[in-house]
């Protein structure tokens, strides 16, 4: 019996390597960087917002596994970058990075600041996502509205027409 192309293309998690772009099979992701940690963050299209997301390796098995890569680009995320999709939470008036103990109510701190550890009432929460990394997916190619091979990025188009024209 053979397999399936899919099958045949399918990266093993063993084989993919940290802070690499990879082409990928996935639910919601075209291209995404392996975190190390089994997973690939990428950009998702929801509804007209793109985000960072990210989905687990097929290894994993169900019912997280639902990406894996089909083409390593051999690009590497650059060391300056962060590799996380959501890095945190902060104060919307000062920018400062801000944590959640419990509620007052219920004998914790509410919100603090994490670098001073000092409470505030004062503090007005928001979620932060992960701009560079973002911007650097967009660069190389990740936009989930484009088509695979109008990429912007030379070097991954120039990898993915190898691929269509070894498959003609």
């Amino acid at each position: 019996m053979t397999k399936r192309k899919e099958e045949r293309d399918r990266i093993p998690i063993d084989e993919c390597v940290p802070k690499r772009l990879y082409k990928l099979r996935s639910r919601n992701l075209t291209f995404g960087i392996y975190d190390g940690k089994q997973g690939f963050i990428g950009v998702r299209l929801k509804f007209t917002s793109k985000n960072l997301a990210t989905e687990y390796h097929w290894d994993q098995g169900p019912p997280f596994g639902t990406v894996f890569g089909v083409k390593d680009t051999g690009v590497d995320l650059p060391d300056h970058i962060s590799l996380c999709a959501d890095p945190g939470t902060a104060d919307e008036t000062t920018g400062e990075w801000v944590s959640f103990d419990k509620p007052i109510a219920q004998g914790g701190r509410g919100w603090y600041f994490t670098d001073t550890d000092v409470a505030s009432t004062e503090i007005r929460p928001v979620g932060k996502s992960n701009i560079q990394l973002f911007d650097w997916l967009m660069e190389n190619g990740a936009d989930p509205e484009l088509d695979p091979g109008k990429v912007g990025n030379v070097r991954i188009r120039d990898l993915l027409k190898k691929d269509d024209d070894a498959s003609s």
